[in-house]
């Protein structure tokens, strides 16, 4: 016959454990790993923002490159060019453009530039940028030149497009 150890009477049952011999309860493995986790993807996330600002610094140089070349071919194009506002307004003028007019390239902006052609030439170069600033892409324009020094000696042909980033 078995018996309980427990129960017999030569067995005294054990007294219970004091609070500081018992195990300590153990957490959950989520609560101890979380932080690192979490760590580790705030980790990873910073890595990616500086791969991102690297690749932003670098496109950075690349669009000021790029501008410097470009603005170094609209000012040194051997054409004429000119940006105008819709009242026909000069708003930059390169230096071909500044030696045909006769102008100074740093003071254009109060310049229309109907008024350096004849007077014959004005309502097809009138109508030329309202069909441009409406939309239209209209054909070129010639324009007689007025020189100050006497009759017209040149003719220019004038094209245009819009420029829909402004």
């Amino acid at each position: 016959i078995m018996t309980d150890p427990s129960t017999s009477p030569n067995n005294k049952p054990s007294p219970p454990l004091s609070s500081s011999s018992r195990t300590p309860p153990t957490r959950p493995e989520k609560t101890v790993t979380e932080p690192l986790r979490l760590i580790e993807e705030l980790r990873i996330h910073q890595i990616e923002l500086e791969l991102q600002n690297e690749s932003l610094l670098q496109a950075g140089h690349e669009n000021k490159a790029a501008l410097a070349r470009y603005t170094a071919l609209f000012e040194f194009a051997p054409v004429a060019f000119v940006t105008l506002d819709k009242g026909g307004f000069i708003g930059e003028a390169n230096h071909s453009a500044a030696t045909l007019l006769n102008i100074d390239q740093t003071r254009t902006g109060h310049l229309r530039l109907a008024a350096f052609f004849v007077d014959a030439a004005l309502p097809g170069f009138l109508r030329f940028l309202d069909r441009l600033f409406d939309g239209e892409r209209p054909p070129a324009v010639e324009a007689g030149l007025r020189w100050a020094s006497g009759p017209t000696t040149r003719t220019l042909l004038i094209e245009g497009c819009v420029d829909l980033g402004d």
